[in-house]
């Protein structure tokens, strides 16, 4: 319930902001204080709906990576509301997909070899490492190790690269994360129509 009031109410403040342009491409360091709302009677910021998430979590390192900031860098806004009685499955489900994306998790090559991780899932590390030694027993855990071992097998091959690189924070991103509208049918040119179609060749 906080976690999916966090996300709300970090979407509505986004949308207080909005002017005849349309919402801001780029958001203020104090989205999360900037707003308040009544929530069962009590008047509520992000901010403090996110503290409660994060206390309620009891050390669930997973929770760090649902809790949307609207920011491009950070965790992405899950697909659908969280439900107390699918709350562990959809938890794990949306921590794969978070760590598939590069605004949560960035491998950098080159001549500075970082294994870069948004904020939250930077404060959360010591968590996602004690988790990973929980189910494991491993007596040598890194992030990188805890990292692979959730990870999907596309993201598990990214990763596999930054072996012995350091882990820092991934530089902050405070433009809004949105994403463009589908065009409707009936207002889509004949060219992106043909690109709908799936060409089939005969075997």
């Amino acid at each position: 319930y906080a976690i999916n009031c966090y996300n709300a109410t970090i979407l509505r403040s986004i949308l207080a902001m909005a002017g005849k342009d349309g919402v801001p491409s780029m958001l203020p360091a104090d989205l999360d204080m900037k707003y308040r709302f009544r929530i069962d009677g009590r008047l509520d910021t992000p901010q403090s709906l996110h503290r409660r998430s994060t206390e309620l979590a009891d050390g669930d390192w997973r929770v760090a990576l649902v809790l949307c900031n609207g920011r491009v860098a950070g965790p992405p806004l899950h697909r659908r509301v969280f439900l107390a009685d699918l709350l562990d499955g959809q938890l794990s489900q949306a921590a794969v997909a978070a760590l598939a994306n590069p605004q949560v998790v960035f491998v950098m090559h080159g001549i500075e070899k970082q294994l870069q991780l948004c904020r939250p899932l930077y404060d959360a590390r010591a968590a996602l490492v004690n988790d990973y030694v929980r189910n494991t027993g491993s007596t040598d855990a890194t992030v990188l190790a805890a990292l692979l071992d959730v990870s999907d097998r596309l993201r598990r091959e990214e990763l596999n690269a930054a072996v012995g690189y350091a882990v820092v924070v991934l530089p902050e991103n405070r433009m809004v994360n949105s994403v463009e509208p589908p065009i409707p049918p009936e207002q889509q040119s004949a060219l992106s129509k043909l690109g709908a179609f799936t060409i089939v060749k005969p075997a």
